[in-house]
């Protein structure tokens, strides 16, 4: 499969060189990974460190291509030899990837010649017929990826001309490798400067993508009561340098990161037109936006206060482990308390439907919701603000290469009940992924959870706390059903999906029924469930997993 492509060209700051990578991984490694688009996103993530170990140097990598190898095919052969897999490579490279290179990087999952040999490279190659190197992902660093892109960067320093460098364990270019290489030698300075200075081939400049914008926003919170103020963040990619936003309630904004109050109730549709010199593209919401009447749930706080309450320590060895939890309504995870080693940006997910392998509990379902957040090292809250449907086999975790933070392996006390001051019960915490019969005894990163539950104290129609409205289950299979009680006009119910486009739509009577809405061939993901009745409306998130 081809991935990831474009085309670059040079920004003024001439002391930097613009480098083209492509990247590919074999069957062993895609499957490994659980897949083409986990495979390229495993690769994605590992090079994101090495593009760091060489920013030094003034080298600004641009991945052009990523090829995942679909099937066990043999693109490369299947010998284990660390050699004839780099020959092949080389052979194959430039015609292989479909773009223009002057650098390319495979990793396989093969144990190379059986000796300890985790990588292969041709010496000094850049931008020549031989500019390719190859990786063994070695099993004994696990999913440690930054422990991994050491070894790539260690084979793309023989590319630029460094030779091994003995005169410190921590060199990057040390000819045994683990996590502690972390630094350039001199003497591999020295090389890759030399080297960058003859590479004719080399755009000057930092890297540029030369194609339109991919438009793409989040928002601080989408769900509050009376009026709400929101932070909008513009992640559009592909460089733009114009934002256009139209925020649903007839006001706009030009600015890249805009904050916007909604003063009064209603259900808001967001949409950003990013733009630069080659195009521009829209993102819209579709009621993304929810302002109700009256004031919001108070907040409860549960599960562990702290970490004090038993053994463990800081966790680095994978990005699998997490905690179960079940939502017992609509909730909003506003924050949790975390005690980090390090500080850096961690991505925290909510994965829906999970369910844990009996191997090593790696959790497999349906990602409902993803944040990048900044921890500095020590303790405190960290901000989720995570809007989660009511429904149970929810799971929480730290995704990619930096976790480093606090986790019990003694001491808790599973589960967790979450209760409100009004007796609703929100959220209960179930246990960790760790294989049975240890699961009830590990308890990983997020402590002291500050919870309420999703909507306000107060409300009309359809959101009226004593009016009948019940929607189930959730997550979703093969149908989801919507209860309504005595309503006294017609209602609308709509099935919107990500990206608010309406997928189905069915018209009632009033009264008191109950109505089906079929989700069998709708594709996984998280949907939006409106019930419209004369001026009310009710609005739930749904996952739809099969």
């Amino acid at each position: 499969m081809q991935g990831t492509s474009g085309v670059s060209y040079a920004k003024s700051n001439l002391a930097y060189k613009c480098v083209e990578i492509a990247i590919a991984g074999d069957y062993g490694f895609i499957n490994q990974a659980g897949g083409a688009t986990a495979g390229e996103t495993r690769l994605l993530d590992i090079f994101n460190y090495v593009d760091g170990f060489y920013d030094q140097h003034e080298l600004d990598y641009k991945v052009v291509e990523v090829f995942t190898e679909s099937s066990n095919q043999n693109t490369w052969g299947s010998s284990n030899s660390s050699q004839t897999l780099l020959d092949n490579f080389t052979s194959w490279g430039p015609n292989g990837f479909s773009v223009t290179h002057d650098q390319g990087s495979l990793y396989s999952t093969r144990d190379f010649d059986n000796s300890g040999v985790i990588g292969l490279a041709w010496l000094t190659s850049v931008c020549t017929n031989n500019r390719y190197g190859v990786m063994e992902y070695y099993s004994g660093w696990g999913n440690n990826l930054q422990y991994h892109s050491v070894d790539q960067t260690h084979e793309m320093g023989h590319n630029w001309s460094c030779d091994h460098d003995n005169s410190s364990s921590t060199y990057i270019m040390y000819p045994s490798l683990s996590g502690s290489n972390q630094t350039w030698g001199s003497q591999s300075t020295n090389s890759i400067a030399n080297h960058k200075s003859s590479r004719n081939c080399l755009d000057n400049g930092e890297c540029v993508t030369s194609v339109p914008p991919v438009a793409d926003f989040v928002a601080s919170v989408t769900d509050g009561c009376g009026s709400l103020t929101v932070q909008f963040t513009d992640q559009s990619t592909n460089a733009p340098n114009q934002w256009a936003w139209k925020f649903g309630d007839n006001q706009t904004s030009t600015q890249q990161n805009p904050s916007h109050t909604y003063s009064s109730p209603g259900n808001y549709t967001v949409e950003l037109t990013a733009t630069n010199s080659y195009g521009n593209n829209t993102e819209t919401k579709t009621a993304y936006i929810t302002v109700g009447t009256g004031s919001p749930y108070a907040s409860a706080k549960g599960g562990p206060a702290d970490n004090s309450f038993g053994g463990g320590g800081y966790f680095t060895s994978n990005d699998i482990r997490g905690i179960f939890f079940d939502a017992k309504t609509d909730i909003i995870l506003e924050s949790v308390w975390v005690d980090a080693n390090s500080s850096g940006t961690r991505t925290i997910d909510v994965i829906a439907n999970a369910t844990a392998n009996t191997t090593d509990g790696t959790v497999t379902g349906t990602l409902l919701v993803s944040k990048d957040v900044s921890i500095n090292s020590g303790q405190g809250r960290v901000t989720l603000n995570f809007d989660i449907p009511q429904g149970n086999n929810y799971f929480i975790k730290v995704t990619g290469s930096l976790v480093d933070m606090y986790r019990n392996n003694a001491g808790p006390s599973y589960p967790y009940n979450i209760t409100d001051g009004a007796s609703n019960n929100l959220v209960d915490l179930t246990k960790s992924n760790v294989i049975a019969p240890d699961e009830l005894n590990y308890y990983y990163y997020f402590y002291d959870w500050s919870v309420r539950k999703k909507g306000c104290t107060t409300n009309t129609g359809l959101n009226e706390p004593s009016v009948d409205v019940a929607i189930y289950p959730n997550p979703a299979h093969q149908a989801v059903y919507v209860r309504l009680g005595q309503i006294t006009e017609n209602a609308q119910i709509s099935l919107l999906n990500a990206i608010g486009q309406t997928v189905s739509i069915q018209q009632v009577s009033q009264g008191q029924a109950t109505y089906s809405v079929q989700t069998g061939e709708l594709p996984e993901g998280v949907y939006l469930l409106k019930v419209q009745s004369g001026q009310a409306t009710h609005t739930q998130r749904i996952v739809v997993s099969h």
